[in-house]
């Protein structure tokens, strides 16, 4: 976790990640959809290694606190909860015989599921994902391979 002020991020990277100041100016110009789509469009890349391990003058404090990777289904769930079967669905959904599991439909068209337990669906115009929410740490892996494909 890291909690640091901006000047300090954007004094550091002058030196250490030159182009992160540049990002970061860019992403302050700009809003609306300019702004998702150039957000979107990044490289992803770790901080950590990009500029905090070059960084100059911060501290490590340790601390003791609760938990959640809310890019993670299964603590995304754990976090919005879900009905009396434990199942968050948002969206033309119809289930049966479902448990424990998360699914979401950004389609008007219907999405039914049937004796499935502790799995993530998620529909979109870009795609559809059916994983265990165990798994669901592996959509980084098979996203980036589906835009291999692509280009």
């Amino acid at each position: 976790m890291f909690c640091v002020f901006v000047c300090v991020i954007l004094g550091n990277s002058s030196a250490a990640a030159p182009d992160l100041k540049d990002i970061y100016k860019n992403l302050c110009e700009l809003s609306g959809q300019a702004y998702t789509d150039y957000y979107l469009g990044l490289e992803s890349i770790a901080i950590d290694y990009t500029l905090i391990e070059k960084a100059k003058g911060l501290l490590v404090i340790p601390a003791s606190f609760d938990w959640m990777d809310l890019g993670s289904y299964g603590d995304l769930h754990k976090a919005i909860g879900g009905d009396d079967k434990g199942n968050y669905a948002v969206g033309n959904i119809e289930t049966e015989g479902v448990q424990n599991s998360f699914i979401h439909n950004q389609e008007d068209k219907p999405v039914a599921v049937i004796g499935l337990d502790n799995v993530a669906i998620v529909n979109t115009p870009h795609g559809l994902l059916v994983t265990r929410k165990d798994l669901a740490p592996k959509v980084g892996e098979v996203s980036k391979r589906i835009e291999e494909k692509r280009n």
